[in-house]
């Protein structure tokens, strides 16, 4: 379906030598203008190959663009796309590729029009998300033909860089580095003989307790990091085997930069009795450990391609490396690309049917939160520091914080967590909302490397509420070998318990997740949209949670999870009881 143009041969090397004496850089006082010019060259193959998959994707890649500006480690995602933008029309010369590249390209560019079909039907911004870097190799094979694969890899792979890993990868990465991290740090304070208390990724103080995953876990400089390394090796035309030595050691010194971060923070709470974990000083202090890693990393750079000069120095003024230097300063100019018929065009300008589909179906409430904004006066009003809640557990080291987390997390948008100290174990007590239905808090803790051994729903009565309200109780066991005791229930607004199973919680959870029901539920919001055979199903009602884990290094016997229950029933009271004008204030505003 695509047919090429016949054009004069490649250029000689005298006429790069023209390129060299006689064209000078264009000037251009912005990036946008420069974009603006490539933008107005644009022919069939750009709109073939690029331009029409993208819009056909612009849906899920919005939807993909906000999942990943709501994790921390992968918000630097805007500047690696602006770096690809700028190598690319700083570099780009469009010159017609070779026949065995032009074959390449034909075959990527049909592939990702397929492509773009399934994660279009399947509703899957993962896929868009793939998809999307791989139209923009398959466009750059078929129209800089100057550029070496290798250069092209390396641009769209800066682009890939902001692609979690699937299947929950990301959170395997979060847990091996937070166990890396941990466990370095405990043996540089045993070293150094402070006195401390390793429980998985706590790190335990006589003054204060250090959560890892919360504080330093490594994920956040991995991700960037890996995109500092690809901007260095762009910039410095790295060969292949610096590229692939840079890239294994870029694990490496993102643990080293987060341990420098952890045994600051040790380090100012033992001797200098300054407190570097929360604030700008916590701020500062990761700035300053990922910089002094960056460098490191760009050092590390440096004696690699010492190295390779030393070793073969023949190699660094290639004919091919001297044709990628001039072509960052060579002008634009009028080239014969790949030609697209109008059935290939056709077939392109049919995937934009998916875009007012996909605008509409992300318009209504499958994306988008359907949980009230908490404001900063109804946050101060929860249960805090004072609160009762915790002294029924008997000990009266109490640790208390606030978390907020954006609209619609997983999590919960606020969470008041008391954290209580006792001989042998550690309890934590937390009050998170709000939530539509039901929350899997197992899936959280789960998602962070703990294992579920026994899972069971007991009723217990409650004298508040005169009737038996069940309770969830689940043990687990952690990354690091410890075991906890997780009991939790769920209370709608009215103040009553809230029934998971009667609400079909399970398969609602699995829908949204996993996106398996798209085409029914697109079909139920066209239904529900214009008012014909309306299927609307019960809106899930405004859920808060309530939970208590008690942690240690035993395994739980039969008497400590029966104590434990019994305190965690004397908690949810005492929760009742100063949650109840909550509650009437909640059902005024939020029902």
């Amino acid at each position: 379906m695509l047919v090429e143009h016949q054009a004069s041969p490649n250029p000689t090397s005298e006429t790069q030598q023209k390129v060299a004496s006689d064209s000078a850089p264009k000037s251009y006082s912005s990036l946008p203008q420069l974009c603006l010019e490539w933008v107005r060259g644009w022919d069939r193959w750009d709109w073939f190959s690029l331009a029409l998959p993208l819009l056909a994707l612009s849906p899920l890649l919005v939807v993909g663009a906000r999942m990943l500006w709501n994790k921390q480690h992968m918000q630097f995602f805007p500047l690696a796309i602006v770096a690809v933008i700028w190598f690319i029309v700083t570099e780009g010369l469009r010159r017609r590729p070779s026949e065995r590249r032009s074959s390449l390209a034909r075959i990527g560019a049909w592939s990702v029009i397929c492509l773009t079909v399934v994660a279009s039907v399947i509703h899957s911004s993962w896929l868009a998300h793939l998809t999307s870097v791989a139209a923009l190799f398959f466009w750059m094979v078929g129209k800089f033909g100057h550029l070496s694969l290798t250069r092209m890899l390396g641009i769209s792979g800066l682009g890939l860089i902001t692609l979690p890993f699937p299947f929950n990868g990301d959170q395997e990465l979060v847990r091996t580095l937070q166990r890396i991290s941990s466990f370095a740090c405990s043996r540089m304070m045993d070293s150094l003989g402070i006195l401390h208390v390793r429980m998985g990724n706590v790190l335990e103080l006589a003054n204060k307790q250090l959560l890892v995953e919360e504080a330093c876990s490594g994920v956040d400089s991995q991700y960037a990091l890996m995109a500092v390394a690809g901007i260095l090796l762009l910039f410095g035309r790295a060969s292949v085997w610096v590229s692939i030595l840079t890239i294994i050691t870029v694990p490496i010194w993102a643990i080293l930069g987060n341990m420098l971060r952890i045994f600051s923070i040790v380090m100012g709470v033992e001797y200098l009795g300054i407190d570097l974990s929360i604030g700008w000083q916590h701020t500062l202090l990761g700035l300053i450990a990922f910089a002094m890693a960056a460098w490191a990393h760009w050092s590390s750079v440096q004696f690699l391609n010492w190295l390779e000069w030393i070793i073969a120095p023949s190699c660094q003024l290639t004919q091919s490396r001297i044709r990628n230097h001039l072509s960052g300063s060579e002008t634009l100019q009028n080239h014969n690309s790949l030609s697209v018929t109008n059935f290939g065009i056709s077939v392109a300008c049919g995937l934009l049917i998916f875009v007012p589909l996909g605008w509409f179906f992300i318009s209504g409430s499958y994306f988008s939160t359907n949980v009230p904004l908490l404001a900063e006066r109804f946050i101060a009003s929860l249960p805090g520091e004072r609160s009762s809640i915790p002294r029924l557990l008997g000990s009266s080291d109490i640790a208390f914080e606030t978390v907020r987390r954006f609209r619609g997390h997983q999590e919960g948008q606020c969470s008041r967590t008391w954290r209580v100290s006792s001989v042998g174990s550690t309890q934590m007590l937390s009050l998170d909302l709000p939530f539509r239905g039901g929350h899997p808090l197992w899936v959280c803790y789960a998602g962070t490397g703990w294992t579920l051994t026994s899972e069971r729903t007991i009723d217990l009565f409650s004298e508040h509420l005169k009737k038996n309200w069940p309770i969830n109780e689940i043990i687990m066991r952690g990354p690091e070998g410890q075991w906890a005791i997780l009991h939790f229930v769920h209370a709608e607004i009215s103040g009553n318990p809230f029934d998971n199973n009667a609400t079909r919680f399970v398969d609602s959870v699995a829908d949204t997740e996993h996106r398996a029901r798209w085409l029914d539920e697109f079909s139920r919001a066209v239904r529900d949209r214009f008012i014909v055979f309306p299927s609307k199903r019960n809106a899930l009602p405004l859920t808060v949670q309530f939970q208590l884990l008690t942690s240690g290094t035993e395994v739980p016997s039969a008497d400590h999870i029966e104590g434990t229950r019994r305190e965690f029933q004397a908690c949810r009271e005492r929760f009742l009881i100063e949650m109840q004008p909550i509650f009437e204030f909640m059902q005024r505003e939020f029902d």
